[in-house]
């Protein structure tokens, strides 16, 4: 059987049901919501590099800012944005104390049922392959947030993780 990428992340990074949490069996249905602030405070602001097998994260970051690490990639955003990290991927994040948001957890399988029960969600169809990271340094996008001719943050290098801010 191939291993996937999960199966091959070095040893060395931790491999985590929610962040800190053991890994276990993920519910098929599973659908967890927390502030931004649960698991980042206790850290100093730090969420150290980790992975999860089976999860996808989708974070709204309303005030504050930080740095988001995915795969060895390190990529400063500023609120307000949106992030999302699929599963598989190794990712931490540095903010900036009392950055406030909300993480959106979600199953593969939960995902998969809402995309199919959801067509317009094609777009997270998986979150890996659709979005496209902003190719700009920095909060702020070198284009108009809106207008016919605004590029928008959807283009730009694809990567699996996104930045849409």
């Amino acid at each position: 059987m191939p291993r996937s990428h999960v199966d091959s992340v070095n040893s060395a990074v931790p491999m985590f049901f929610l962040y800190g949490e053991p890994r276990q069996t993920v519910s098929p249905r599973f659908l967890h919501l927390e502030t931004l602030e649960a698991r980042s405070r206790p850290g100093d602001w730090t969420i150290r590099p980790h992975t999860h097998a089976d999860l996808h994260h989708l974070f709204l970051i309303v005030t504050g800012a930080g740095n988001m690490q995915a795969d060895g990639q390190v990529l400063p955003f500023a609120a307000p944005c949106l992030l999302t990290m699929p599963l598989g991927i190794v990712h931490g994040f540095s903010w900036e104390p009392e950055t406030q948001g909300h993480v959106l957890t979600l199953s593969e399988g939960y995902l998969k049922d809402l995309r199919a029960r959801a067509p317009s969600l094609g777009a997270l169809s998986p979150l890996r392959s659709h979005f496209r990271a902003p190719t700009w340094r920095g909060s702020v996008p070198p284009w108009p947030r809106s207008g016919a001719n605004s590029p928008g943050p959807l283009r730009g290098t694809r990567r699996p993780w996104t930045p849409i801010c």
